[in-house]
């Protein structure tokens, strides 16, 4: 997104964080292998995960060194108001703990669950996903709740508009078994046990009571 642009109708494509940051870092490694430039953009207080932790911290700082555009994924429902010079602090703070993990200028923004609320602020400074020339019927798609909504993707990107064309694919949807929800949510309640075990073997009373390693119980 950050490197777009706005004379050519290229393809934008950019892929939104919300539950774990391990899809995301496989599927920056499959485009790299591809030679596909695309946007990873992250929550910064998402419940799934910490972009702080370390394992994770590392992923995403691999992401944005491999030339990835590493940028922030903005819920403003985390605030009390959808005023967007109020939201703008927030927006700025958020980019900035992005940018510490990256040691890169944040660039680019996304909403979380816009739709929901029918709210797109728009914040300058930032290469919005929502803005007019970004988002509309006919330059935009996304695979949100695993659909395309009837559209075919292939039939879509043979038009020939002006505008760039904008794709949205979430990391969490993507995996090599092409698995439905089911296997996606218990992929990640094992891999998020996985990381419990890990800090907490080393805890004399919890290897007395925890025979079986916690992902495995499930």
């Amino acid at each position: 997104m950050a490197n777009w642009n706005s004379d050519s109708n290229c393809i934008i494509l950019r892929h939104d964080v919300d539950l774990h940051v391990k899809p995301a870092f496989d599927l920056a490694c499959l485009e790299k292998e591809c030679g596909i430039e695309s946007s990873f953009l992250f929550l910064v207080n998402a419940d799934g995960y910490n972009p702080l932790s370390k394992i994770n911290r590392t992923m995403i700082k691999q992401i944005a060194d491999w030339g990835f555009d590493v940028g922030l994924h903005f819920d403003p429902t985390m605030y009390p108001t959808f005023d967007v010079n109020s939201l703008k602090k927030h927006v700025d703070f958020e980019s900035q703990i992005i940018s510490d993990i990256t040691q890169k200028e944040v660039k680019s923004i996304s909403l979380h669950n816009p739709s929901i609320y029918n709210q797109y602020p728009i914040f300058d400074g930032y290469v919005n996903a929502y803005s007019n020339t970004l988002f509309s019927n006919e330059n935009y798609i996304s695979d949100s709740c695993m659909s395309f909504r009837g559209k075919d993707i292939f039939t879509f990107f043979d038009k020939q508009i002006d505008k760039p064309f904008q794709l949205l694919l979430h990391p969490l949807h993507f995996s090599e078994t092409g698995g439905d929800y089911n296997s996606i949510f218990t992929y990640f309640a094992r891999t998020f046990l996985s990381y419990i075990e890990n800090d907490f073997r080393g805890n004399v009373t919890y290897n007395e009571q925890v025979k079986t390693p916690l992902q495995d119980q499930f």
